[in-house]
């Protein structure tokens, strides 16, 4: 808008004084000259910069993108750090250093190793091997949130390592974990991803399959590695000040010495006290053991998780008898509908 000044009639000018000069011409922003608005100007240009970086922005590349989930991508360690003696922190270098994952909140990846043979030809662990004669095998597995919100070229996973004979019935262990605990720097990994159906869009927002769903409480259950879904998204709430979401989690193992990723879990409890209630329980905890010991029951539940309402929303990640027998029998006795309850 240019503004305009009418100027005096003649008739009302002094004879001899000259006009007075017209008004200098500007661009105005809401009333405002551009002098006045550029602080606000501004201001509005970097929460948009903002925006885009914890959206995945940033001019960061994506290394994964929907579009080619299917296609298997090959990826190199570049760091190996043993965090106790039966865990593994493997960090994969991708392309560039100017690159990030691009996995979608609450996704997975789909790992392919060589096969292994059990200590009885047919059997893996006591038990028929359906993977007998297989070259290779294939898991799903989610990464961890990088240190930083900021890191770039990386990704990380811990990875539990069951080999043979621990514990004594399981006399060969875990094919995959062992394969992972025998990587070295240089080493590859080849997988296929993204994969998965539940997204956590920010702000409360779930997207289940193309259904939207609006919380405001989050509540989880995960036993072993299922807890890796469910801290991509606790690191997700807790690191956007603008999410007004509150997370519960109840974390299940047999031993403390079990309890992937504690430390991180355990700094962001008592980094947000408020927006993060945390819990364990151990099947066979140690003297002093502050949590709970046993299974996940209908009790435990209900003192350390949101209730049942529109509001809620209850994740669930771990072994198939957790969920069949402890989560979703009692989710369901404390009015949790099975539309609010959601797998990974």
């Amino acid at each position: 808008t240019i503004p305009f000044r009418r100027l005096p009639s003649p008739s009302k000018m002094a004879r001899g004084s000259p006009p007075p000069p017209p008004e200098p011409a500007g661009l105005m922003i809401m009333g405002m000259t551009l002098e006045e608005a550029m602080p606000f100007v501004a201001a509005a240009v970097l929460g948009l910069l903002t925006i885009v970086f914890l959206m995945g922005g940033g001019g960061a590349k994506k290394f994964l993108d929907p579009k080619t989930a299917k296609e298997r991508k090959k990826v190199k360690v570049i760091k190996r750090t043993m965090i106790s003696p039966d865990t593994v922190n493997l960090r994969f270098g991708l392309p560039s250093d100017n690159m990030v994952m691009g996995l979608p909140i609450g996704h997975c990846i789909k790992i392919f190793s060589p096969n292994m043979v059990g200590s009885k030809k047919g059997e893996w662990n006591g038990r028929p091997d359906d993977e007998d004669g297989e070259d290779e095998i294939e898991r799903k597995y989610t990464p961890v949130p990088n240190p930083n919100p900021t890191d770039k070229g990386f990704f990380e996973m811990v990875i539990k390592i069951y080999s043979p004979g621990v514990p004594a019935q399981f006399v060969d262990g875990g094919k995959m974990s062992q394969w992972f605990g025998k990587l070295q720097v240089g080493d590859e990994m080849e997988f296929q991803g993204p994969l998965g159906h539940i997204t956590y869009m920010g702000k409360g927002m779930f997207q289940n399959g193309k259904k939207e769903m609006p919380v405001k409480k989050i509540g989880m259950m995960a036993g072993g590695s299922g807890i890796t879904p469910m801290l991509q998204v606790v690191d997700a709430v807790l690191n956007d000040k603008s999410d007004p979401t509150h997370v519960s989690l109840i974390y299940a193992n047999k031993t403390e010495e079990d309890i992937l990723t504690k430390d991180m879990l355990d700094k962001l409890a008592a980094e947000h006290p408020d927006r993060f209630h945390l819990h364990y329980t151990l099947d066979n905890p140690p003297a002093g053991w502050t949590g709970s010991k046993g299974f996940i029951s209908e009790a435990m539940i209900a003192e350390h998780l949101p209730p049942a309402g529109p509001e809620t929303v209850t994740l669930l990640c771990g072994p198939p008898g957790m969920i069949k027998f402890a989560c979703k029998p009692n989710l369901e006795k404390l009015g949790h509908k099975s539309s609010s309850v959601l797998m990974f």
